[in-house]
């Protein structure tokens, strides 16, 4: 969990770190906060509701686009040394490969897609016991963040392919 700690504040208190990054920095000052949100603010901005209504929570909290990289940094990284925990018995190797591999990406390059990708993680048990309601239910939020979860709505009919031992 130390690592864990370090990964949040690295990747929350880094500057202009990602290509996606400058984007959002530069949509993060067009945000209202939560006193200035209407539900026309929903219209009028490109990405999916929950991303906005994160911003928003962001700039409320502190008008500076380190807070919504500290939020982000703060559940990306705890959610994915959970699964790491829970899935894997050779967790320091998987950290560490997380740590080569995907920390700079998830953090620093797909902001929105990131969080669809963590609350996918949990959908995730949720599809290997074939449980629809919740599994749904969570890629629906996961949508909210991002539409690339559109495919997690039709994973579950690529379920037998992905399953089937050859």
């Amino acid at each position: 969990w130390g690592e864990c700690i370090l990964l949040v504040l690295v990747a929350g208190l880094r500057l202009i770190v990602g290509g996606d990054t400058q984007t959002y920095m530069y949509d993060f000052d067009t945000y209202p906060t939560i006193n200035e949100f209407t539900i026309f603010h929903l219209a009028l901005f490109r990405y999916q509701p929950l991303w906005i209504l994160l911003n928003s929570l962001a700039k409320t909290i502190y008008p500076e686009f380190f807070v919504l990289q500290l939020i982000l940094s703060a559940i990306v990284n705890p959610v994915t040394f959970y699964i790491i925990k829970k899935e894997t018995s050779k967790k320091y190797e998987v950290a560490f490969i997380y740590l080569l591999f995907q920390f700079l990406y998830l953090n620093c390059e797909i902001m929105r897609e990131t969080f669809s990708i963590c609350i996918f993680y949990f959908a995730f048990g949720y599809l290997i016991k074939h449980k629809w309601l919740p599994y749904y239910g969570l890629c629906f939020v996961a949508f909210l963040f991002h539409d690339a979860a559109a495919f997690y709505f039709i994973l579950p009919l690529l379920l037998p392919i992905l399953t089937k031992e050859f």
